[in-house]
């Protein structure tokens, strides 16, 4: 549809991203949810086109990825850097406080990990 220069809408994108979930490719989700929002790291296919920016996207829809992404332990590798990227691209995308605050705590938690990590050797 990209190809033939067919805007893509959000029931299309609920579409693909809930079947790349479904068959555990979370990555391939992201970018999907990456590419309907207009952020970098959208699939390759994606990332050149006007067309595959979703102007109307489904709030729901976002959050229902974010919260399945985290729930199948993507919280770092994904779902953080997704909102980042959310919030430094300000788009007014209602995320659930939620997930902001597990994810917030999850990057507490790595952050602490790796600062225990460095004190444990050698510190004395």
């Amino acid at each position: 549809m990209v190809r033939e220069h067919v805007p893509l809408d959000s029931r299309t994108y609920g579409v693909l991203i809930r079947s790349s979930i479904f068959q555990n490719q979370y990555p391939q989700a992201a970018g999907l949810l990456r590419g309907a929002l207009g952020l970098p790291g959208a699939l390759e296919i994606l990332a050149n086109s006007r067309n595959a920016v979703c102007s109307s996207f489904d709030h729901n829809l976002v959050n229902d990825t974010l919260s399945r992404l985290a729930d199948c332990g993507c919280m770092e590798s994904l779902v953080a850097p997704l909102l980042a990227d959310l919030k430094k691209a300000n788009h007014k995308v209602y995320i659930d406080p939620a997930l902001q605050r597990k994810a917030t705590v999850s990057q507490v938690d790595d952050m602490q990990r790796h600062i225990a990590k460095g004190k444990g050797r050698g510190a004395f």
